[in-house]
């Protein structure tokens, strides 16, 4: 009988254990569940691998102002405080320990503090320029639309209608677009618009595809090999 019981409460704890080393997560439209060796790493490590790493989030505090969104309505403290938050947590939570999701920390961390670093450069030169020669530049396109951004007037306003030209050249604007335009042109706000154009556009873009972007992985595959076991549930 005792024999019989301790068995039983072998067979109970072989299932508990079991069931407590589960991990399941998500990508895209399907839904994952495997199993995880907790003497190797901890369900904590997981989730917070899933959450911070492999589906990283962007910087979401607006860094460029548009016709919807004015200079003024940017802010530097908001862009710090989310900068701050998102390195805090990288550098406190605790990770899958081994060198792949490592390197995609720091790969991330780098992201993150170079992208705030334009991000304040950015929203601190629509209304002062000249900010713009303290930014470490190497690219020439970035160069170019500082130049002109610092130098203003009709500088900037023959770089804006080149930009725009070249953009409708390249689009195949529509001729409501090109109307659109010639009326931007000839706005006493001209120089205003010309200057949200070319720094949320010529400028931004230029200056983020020189950005340490993060590396595309297939983090799927990174992740199985940290679980065994993984089934899939992709609905139909």
């Amino acid at each position: 009988m005792k024999k019989t019981l301790l068995i039983a409460l072998f067979i109970v704890s072989i299932q508990v254990s079991a069931q407590n080393t589960k991990f399941k997560y998500s990508e895209g439209m399907c839904d994952f569940e495997g199993q995880f060796d907790p003497t190797k790493v901890t369900r904590e490590q997981l989730q917070n691998t899933v959450d911070y790493l492999w589906q990283h989030t962007y910087i979401s505090t607006n860094m460029t102002a548009n016709s919807y969104l004015k200079p003024s309505a940017l802010s530097v403290r908001a862009l710090r405080i989310e900068c701050k938050d998102k390195l805090d947590e990288l550098n406190t939570l605790k990770f899958v320990d081994d060198p792949f999701w490592n390197q995609l920390k720091e790969e991330i961390k780098t992201f993150y503090a170079s992208t705030c670093l334009l991000g304040e450069f950015t929203i601190v030169a629509y209304s002062n320029p000249d900010t713009l020669m303290q930014y470490p530049l190497e690219d020439s396109t970035c160069i170019y639309y500082r130049d002109v951004l610092i130098k203003g007037g009709q500088t900037m306003i023959d770089a804006w209608v080149k930009y725009r030209n070249d953009w409708f050249d390249k689009n195949g604007a529509s001729e409501e677009q090109r109307k659109a335009f010639d009326e931007e042109m000839n706005s006493p706000e001209r120089e205003y618009l010309a200057r949200i154009d070319l720094m949320s556009y010529g400028w931004w873009n230029s200056a983020n595809h020189t950005l340490p972007h993060v590396e595309s992985y297939d983090f799927h595959i990174e992740f199985g090999r940290l679980l065994k076991s993984v089934k899939q549930d992709c609905g139909d």
